[in-house]
């Protein structure tokens, strides 16, 4: 199985297992989208050389994935591509702020060093958390739940169409690695000459594609301004439970921002008064 292959496996497997959660899942999916956005709001607000103050924050996705048995080894599988991105965000800013923080042993830890760390680690803890929103709501719940608030359709057409045309977009570019394949047999890769058709031919290709798929949607009484009108299958869900997951967890993300729970513990550990 090639990596395209593996990632439609992947988006297949994250939507069956929202599915599958979201028929017992007593919360709205609405209230999961605020306790999402809140831990990603209250994680960036640390400043940028607080490493200790935003490791704290991984409280949160710890005891998420444990209480939902949302399985975390899997979540780092499918989401190491992403971490190797945010990787590359920050790697720049040891050359340019180079100013001398304190050592760690042998080695003098500059303020680019500590900025890249912390900005990494804010960038995986706000993906694990939109993959935990993702796998626990599913994207087509949390769409309704955004529409039962009054978000304008045209919003939630958007983000839920950009997700499935993800799909799409993955096999349209399979085949055309295919196609370059088979005219190319003995390169490795698609060569550098080719990488501005293939880019264009891949955009037609999808548009072309999309276009279809949306025409047989109307076909079949697709109606956009409607498509989610009175947020259909969350008249279940606890309105009490609901309000009460909001308003616990965002208690709990204003404690970890103002209270140093982690320098406290390690401090405590390394027993420094």
């Amino acid at each position: 199985m090639d990596k395209l292959e593996q990632a439609l496996a992947a988006l297949h497997d994250a939507d069956r297992e929202a599915g599958r959660r979201s028929r017992s899942d007593p919360i709205h999916a609405v209230a999961r989208l605020a306790v999402c956005l809140g831990f990603v709001g209250v994680t960036v607000s640390f400043g940028k050389y607080d490493l200790p103050g935003t490791l704290g924050m991984a409280l949160y996705p710890a005891l998420a994935f444990i209480w939902e048995e949302v399985s975390l080894k899997r979540a780092f599988r499918r989401l190491r591509y992403l971490f190797g991105i945010l990787l590359l965000v920050g790697v720049a800013n040891p050359f340019f702020d180079r100013t001398p923080l304190f050592r760690l042993g042998t080695l003098q830890v500059t303020g680019g060093m500590l900025s890249m760390v912390t900005l990494f680690v804010k960038g995986t803890l706000c993906v694990l958390a939109s993959y935990h929103l993702l796998v626990t709501a599913g994207m087509e719940r949390i769409c309704r739940g955004c529409a039962a608030v009054g978000c304008p359709p045209v919003m939630t057409n958007v983000f839920l169409l950009t997700y499935r045309y993800l799909i799409l977009l993955i096999k349209e570019t399979r085949k055309l690695l295919q196609a370059y394949a088979l005219r190319a047999r003995k390169a490795r890769g698609v060569s550098f000459r080719a990488w501005g058709p293939f880019a264009g031919a891949l955009l037609l290709r999808s548009v072309d594609r999309a276009q279809d798929v949306y025409a047989g949607m109307l076909l079949r009484g697709y109606a956009p301004e409607r498509a989610f009108s009175g947020g259909m299958g969350e008249e279940n869900r606890s309105a009490f439970r609901s309000a009460l997951f909001i308003a616990g967890w965002f208690a709990v993300f204003l404690f970890m921002r103002f209270v140093p729970l982690f320098r406290i513990t390690g401090r405590y550990i390394l027993g420094i008064a």
